[in-house]
């Protein structure tokens, strides 16, 4: 979800009712937030086109933040936010974010492999592990054109069980 950049947080209800209507026979659908730090709206309602996203998952239903209201230096009081809720937390394609390298540890992963594949987001995965960082790694992808179905980024996680609850409790446990 791009939710809190190009939707309002009345449209988030609609995007849950969507996720939870493809959940069934044997797929489920998680639903996630990506949350913009520092993009902040002008006078106009303009976003001002930053780069610094987390990725939330958790159980809750409702938003809980809108990130276009927070500037990029407080991306550790959305963190503690988002921990509060015991949401995984994830780094997206840190290349377009490096400033938020030196808070690598307050975040559970690190999406490095994504549709443009390079080395530069796998070198601050090594740089946070060399420096004692324990998270993980996601494979991820934004989907905003057709092409990028045919990428083949693929995430594995082993839970007990296909639900939702088994399935984040196995991606905070790390396996």
């Amino acid at each position: 979800d791009h939710g809190d950049s190009f939707k309002s947080v009345a449209d988030f209800p609609y995007y849950i009712n969507q996720v939870r209507s493809v959940t069934g026979n044997g797929f489920l659908a998680l639903y996630g937030r990506e949350i913009t730090v520092g993009n902040l709206r002008d006078n106009d309602g303009n976003l001002a086109g930053n780069n610094c996203h987390a990725n939330a998952m958790s159980a809750l239903t409702e938003p809980f933040i809108d990130g276009t209201s927070y500037s990029d230096n407080q991306v550790s009081s959305v963190l503690q936010i988002l921990k509060n809720e015991d949401a995984i937390t994830i780094w997206n394609h840190p290349r377009t974010c490096p400033q938020w390298g030196s808070r690598v540890q307050e975040f559970s992963g690190i999406e490095i492999f994504n549709e443009y594949l390079g080395n530069s987001d796998l070198g601050y995965y090594l740089s946070a592990v060399r420096d004692g960082w324990h998270g993980m790694v996601i494979g991820g992808m934004d989907l905003h054109y057709k092409a990028q179905f045919e990428t083949k980024i693929t995430t594995f996680i082993f839970a007990n069980s296909n639900n939702a609850t088994d399935v984040l409790n196995a991606l905070r446990n790390r396996k």
